[in-house]
C-alpha cells in the first residue's frame, strides 16, 4: 500500500509477486474467520499496484502446520497454485516434521495446491533446515 510504485517496478522487472499476507501475523494468529480479510486485503494491495492477482504464497514464520493446515484450503478456494510456507522440521513455533520435504502436491476439499517446502538436508535421522531463518 506504501510502495507500489516499487511492487510494479519487481514485476515489470519480470519477477513474480506472490503474497506474504498482509501484516506478517502467524497463521494462526490470523485464524479461520480471518484469513479471508487477511488474504484479501494483501491481494487488494498488490492488484492496486498493477500487477497480477496472486498465485503463490508463504506465511509468516512458515506458520502452516498441523494445527493450521486448514489455510492451504483457503489458499486453494482464493485461487492460489502453490504455497511455499511449511517447514519439514522439528520446531517449537513452526514445521511439520514428517511433511514430505520434496514439492508435493496436497488435496484439499478446495482444490490442489503445490507446496514447496522449505529446504533441508537428511541427516542423523531427520531433515535439518538449510532455507528459512
Amino acid at each position: 500500500e506504501r510502495r507500489p510504485d516499487l511492487v510494479l517496478r519487481v514485476h515489470e522487472a519480470g519477477h513474480e509477486v506472490a503474497s506474504h499476507g498482509y501484516d506478517h501475523r502467524f497463521i494462526g494468529d490470523v485464524g479461520r474467520g480471518g484469513i479471508e480479510e487477511h488474504l484479501g486485503r494483501t491481494e487488494e494491495a498488490i492488484l492496486s499496484a498493477g500487477v497480477p492477482r496472486p498465485v503463490g504464497f508463504r506465511a509468516s514464520t512458515f506458520t502452516i502446520n498441523r494445527d493450521t493446515f486448514w489455510a492451504l484450503e483457503a489458499l486453494a478456494s482464493r485461487g492460489y497454485h502453490y504455497d511455499s510456507s511449511i517447514h519439514p522440521v522439528h520446531h517449537p513455533t513452526y514445521g511439520i516434521p514428517d511433511f514430505e520435504p520434496g514439492i508435493s502436491v496436497v488435496n484439499t476439499d478446495a482444490g490442489e495446491i503445490v507446496e514447496f517446502p522449505v529446504s533441508t538436508y537428511p541427516a542423523f535421522g531427520r531433515n535439518l533446515p538449510v532455507g528459512g531463518p
